[in-house]
């Protein structure tokens, strides 16, 4: 099962040195709507989700992760902490 990851978001976001509020500007939101979205309090819309895609350089499939995935690399991180 696939999932929304806003810590890509986050990643894509800094990856192209991007602040919320270079985000916002691009979605036509407020920088502090944009903040709720990063955070999960506000979903982002479809089209949100494509201009997100595109200003970030990444194909909107980045933002969703495997739930199989997400837990490998959870796993990886744990192992190379001890």
């Amino acid at each position: 099962m696939e999932h929304f990851s806003l810590s890509k978001v986050i990643g894509a976001r800094a990856e192209a040195n991007l602040t919320q509020e270079d985000m916002a500007e691009a979605l036509n939101i407020s920088r502090n709507a944009y903040y709720k979205k990063e955070k999960g309090f506000i979903d982002f819309g479809v089209e949100q989700l494509t201009k997100l895609a595109k200003f970030t350089n990444k194909d909107v499939s980045y933002f969703f992760v495997n739930d199989v995935t997400e837990s490998k690399q959870n796993v990886n991180k744990k192992v190379q902490k001890a």
